[in-house]
């Protein structure tokens, strides 16, 4: 059993080629206490990456694990599930 919930960077802040204006990529699994409504506001406004926004001080791409899971593009899904490095782990 993986961890209960899980935060992960992946994509450029992690090669050669992150640069000041790149963004952060995470992906997150969420925890058995995850409340989606106070994660996500109305028309899809995503608390969470803009919180995670002003803490690492430029713009956040925020992914479902669960979703990347699924991806159809196996490349994509492949790339970013191998290169993905746990900074926060609970449970």
């Amino acid at each position: 059993m993986g961890p209960l919930a899980c935060l992960e960077v992946f994509g450029s802040a992690l090669r050669d080629d992150f640069r000041a204006d790149s963004d952060v990529d995470f992906l997150y699994t969420p925890g058995p206490r995850f409340k989606r409504e106070q994660a996500f506001g109305p028309w899809g406004q995503n608390h969470m990456a803009e919180e995670l926004a002003g803490i690492v001080g430029r713009p956040v791409e925020l992914l479902d694990r669960r979703q990347i899971q699924r991806h159809r593009n196996w490349i994509r899904r492949q790339h970013i599930l191998q290169t993905a490095q746990p900074v926060y782990v609970e449970g």
